[in-house]
């Protein structure tokens, strides 16, 4: 019997110890299961926050920046591309292409009249024919209908030509071709020569082709629907030149025919004749003095519309290197006064105002 005595003791100090971990794991899973309550009472009301918030929009700031850019480097970015694509849509607005035709068949239609051997007339009046085709339509229409004054008729002719290239280099617009231009209405002789019986008529001339100086070869032919804007702007330069350059050779050969004025007949002439031709000299100093003030005032004009295109272009550059954009940009400024230069003699010596030298 006294051996028994220790085994039972120690049975009931391990059904003790085993009771007492029982209640600890007990007490343990009380208290996890409080703290999961207490997690899942966290947990929706966090998910009752924010489908509250979704559905006041208060995320939309949250979802703008799920990128990693702030909303304003956003909008600026925005509102820069915006500039440029309206920037090149006005450039492509401003595409050659219509000039480079018009360019083309004068090039034809110069070739066509130095060809065929104009006569002295028609090369007198070729400037205003040229510039008449980009005349508006009403005007071009309107022109045959004003009549000419028998004894102001070369006057009227001369400033005819000068108005019609001032279109020409002013205007962009379409017009009538030099073959729908109507010809200046010839002048009365008869009723010329039976005004001022005793006045020296000048002798009519025809210009040959052997009197034309040899035209320089037409610019080459390109594809407006392949070429580059580089090679549309060389092309309307060249072609440019070209005009230039066969006007003040058809002026040239035009001049060669002319036939010094007698001036001894000139002081024999009656007083009604001189009288008269003194007027005419008048008329044509102060008729040149006021074409070379509306062509100072072209000029300027013309300035400042390159400049603000000037400003559009750095405008243009500027808001595309900001953006991000590789632009190549020629330098012309070291250029622009020997071009602007060069420009101006070639315009006055297509008005005959400056020798070939």
């Amino acid at each position: 019997m006294q051996s028994d005595t220790p085994l039972i003791s120690k049975d009931a100090v391990d059904s003790d110890s085993a009771a007492s971990s029982v209640e600890l794991l007990e007490e343990r899973l009380a208290e996890k299961d409080k703290l999961v309550g207490a997690l899942t009472k966290r947990l929706e009301q966090a998910a009752e926050q924010l489908d509250r918030i979704h559905r006041t929009g208060g995320d939309k700031a949250l979802r703008t920046n799920a990128g990693g850019f702030p909303p304003e480097l956003v909008d600026e970015q925005k509102s820069l591309v915006e500039d440029l694509q309206s920037a090149v849509d006005q450039w492509m607005d401003a595409q050659p292409t219509a000039t480079l035709t018009r360019i083309e068949m004068q090039i034809t239609e110069l070739r066509t009249l130095v060809a065929s051997g104009a006569s002295g007339t028609a090369v007198g009046t070729l400037v205003g024919a040229v510039g008449a085709e980009h005349l508006p339509a009403e005007q071009s229409d309107a022109a045959p209908e004003q009549p000419v004054a028998p004894n102001a008729s070369g006057e009227e002719q001369d400033l005819t030509s000068w108005e019609a290239l001032k279109a020409n280099i002013l205007s962009g617009e379409e017009g009538a071709t030099l073959a729908d231009v109507p010809a200046p209405p010839p002048q009365p002789a008869a009723e010329t020569q039976q005004d001022a019986p005793d006045a020296p008529s000048l002798p009519t001339t025809t210009i040959a082709l052997t009197d034309i100086p040899e035209l320089p070869e037409t610019p080459p032919e390109i594809d407006l629907d392949t070429a580059q804007v580089d090679e549309l702007r060389t092309a309307v330069e060249q072609r440019d030149a070209y005009i230039a350059t066969v006007i003040k050779r058809l002026r040239v050969a035009e001049a060669r025919h002319v036939q010094p004025v007698d001036w001894d007949n000139v002081q024999e002439a009656p007083d009604e004749l001189r009288s008269c031709l003194e007027e005419l000299q008048s008329q044509l100093k102060e008729t040149l003095r006021v074409a070379e003030v509306e062509l100072a005032i072209e000029r300027a004009r013309l300035g400042r519309k390159e400049s603000e295109l000037r400003q559009l272009e750095e405008s243009v550059h500027k808001k595309m290197h900001e953006v991000g954009m590789d632009v190549e940009r020629n330098d012309h400024a070291s250029g622009d006064d020997r071009a602007t230069t060069g420009k101006s003699r070639g315009w006055l010596g297509m008005l005959g105002l400056q020798d070939d030298n």
